[in-house]
C-alpha cells in the first residue's frame, strides 16, 4: 500500500490473487483499492492482522462497484488473529474498490 490512497481517485491498483500489506496511520484513515475483473468471476478477501486484546471489531473492509455503490462489508475483531477469508462473492466483468477503514469507535 502507499499513501494517500484516501478516495477512489487514489486508490492503490492490485491485482487479484495478490498480497498486500497496508498500516492504518491513525483512527480516520481509510485505505482505497482498486481491481478489474476482465471476466465475471468470483473473489474472495483473506484479511490478517496483529493481535489486539479485544472481541471488538477493529477494522471494516467494503466492496464498491465500479460507481461507487457499496455491495458489500465484513468487520474483523481485534483477537482474531488467523487469516479470516470472507465468503466468494460472484462479480461480473468489471473494476471494483475495496476501502479498509478502522473501527473509529475502538482504534
Amino acid at each position: 500500500e502507499t499513501e494517500f490512497n484516501d478516495s477512489y481517485a487514489t486508490a492503490n491498483q492490485i491485482s487479484t490473487g495478490s498480497i498486500v500489506n497496508g498500516s492504518m496511520m491513525n483512527s480516520s484513515n481509510e485505505d482505497y483499492f482498486k481491481f478489474t475483473l476482465p471476466k465475471r468471476g468470483y473473489v474472495s478477501l483473506t484479511f490478517k492482522h496483529g493481535y489486539v486484546d479485544s472481541e471488538n471489531p477493529f477494522w471494516n473492509a467494503a466492496l464498491y462497484n465500479g460507481n461507487y455503490e457499496w455491495m458489500m462489508e465484513r468487520e474483523y475483531k481485534g483477537n482474531s488473529t488467523a487469516s479470516v477469508t470472507s465468503t466468494k462473492v460472484g462479480l461480473s466483468a468489471g473494476t471494483y474498490y475495496l476501502k479498509i477503514t478502522r473501527n473509529r469507535w475502538y482504534y
